[in-house]
């Protein structure tokens, strides 16, 4: 943890020194409730290489298991507006689902989103605005998919490579690294485009907007 403020700012803070229990952290977020979650990848171990299923929450110093039924080498982490943690997974094609006390729901919830043999897909929580309060994932082909609360899936945005970093920042924006290009990706929402037309034949006024596909648009007035 780095601190923001006070005599040990910008100082780096361990929260959780080297154990047996948290091997090989490879994703962390923040869910809707504050909690700090992590994906353990696994580590060296005998007889088994990698640990199983291993990820859970950080607290007051310790890493908290939430579940152990889970894949064998989770990556990344996002949790749902019904607080239910999806988790992606190394050489897994599909998308978990855990209850947000890590009860296990599905291992099929998203099915085909990765190859198979890559490392888990990167996942997001929208904060509201023009992104909902969807989870966003990166699949294996490239695509940016918006998630529903029933695992469907909805193309937003193509043409990613190898995207290594998903975060939402509180500027609106999403923004993506891809390891292949060696870049940062910020996407930025813009406001429609309102023209009006008044044709000569009537005295309608027609109005018009640029739209995305599968968006719903609400006039208002004043």
């Amino acid at each position: 943890m780095i601190m923001q403020s006070g005599p040990q700012s910008n100082q780096v803070a361990i929260l959780v020194p080297p154990s047996i229990t948290l091997r090989n952290p490879t994703g962390l977020t923040f869910d809707r409730f504050g909690r700090l979650l992590v994906a353990d990848g696994g580590g060296f171990s005998n007889p088994n290489y990698f640990d199983t299923g291993n990820w859970g929450m950080i607290s007051n110093g310790s890493f908290i298991k939430l579940n152990t039924n889970g894949p064998a080498r989770p990556n990344h982490l996002a949790m749902d507006m019904t607080n239910r943690i999806v988790i992606s997974a190394e050489n897994e094609r599909n998308l978990w689902l855990f209850s947000s006390n890590g009860v296990f729901i599905s291992s099929n919830f998203v099915s085909g989103v990765q190859s198979g043999s890559q490392a888990g897909s990167q996942l997001a929580s929208a904060n509201g605005g023009f992104w909902g309060t969807s989870i966003y994932v990166i699949s294996g082909t490239g695509n940016l998919l918006k998630l529903d609360l029933a695992g469907r899936t909805n193309i937003v945005g193509t043409g990613f490579d190898n995207a290594t970093g998903l975060k939402f920042g509180d500027d609106g924006s999403l923004y993506l690294s891809e390891y292949a290009n060696n870049r940062v990706l910020r996407i930025t929402p813009v406001a429609p485009i309102l023209t009006t037309q008044i044709p000569a034949t009537n005295l309608a006024l027609g109005l018009c907007w640029d739209s995305a596909t599968n968006l719903q648009y609400q006039l208002q007035y004043s």
